[in-house]
């Protein structure tokens, strides 16, 4: 991940993440420090969204090409920025995601 300096009181971090058709990946771990997350997609198929990997493709939040990222901040959305984050790839190719991620040091 890389960092960068931002304007509260700890790291920013930018990466992607590579999902493969059919199996649930995880995206993020839990992480009581985290408070901000934008997932984003450029797939063509559909990207699915959840908590675990017991999931389906037609639970969570799902992502692709055309829909905004799934931006979530502590103040607005509590413990859903906390949580780990698991997708799957609904595609018919293999896809990635882009995944930002900002910290409290406190």
């Amino acid at each position: 991940m890389l960092d960068y300096p931002c304007g509260w009181d700890g790291p920013a971090g930018f990466r992607t993440v590579q999902l493969p058709q059919g199996v649930w990946v995880p995206v993020v771990e839990a992480n009581g420090r985290r408070v901000a997350l934008l997932i984003g997609s450029s797939a063509d198929g559909r990207i699915a969204l959840a908590f675990d990997s017991q999931g389906t493709f037609t639970t969570g939040v799902t992502l692709n090409s055309t829909a905004d990222p799934l931006v979530l901040s502590r103040h607005l959305h509590g413990g859903l920025v906390t949580r780990s984050w698991w997708a799957i790839n609904n595609g018919a190719i293999a896809s990635s995601l882009s995944v930002m991620e900002a910290f409290s040091d406190k």
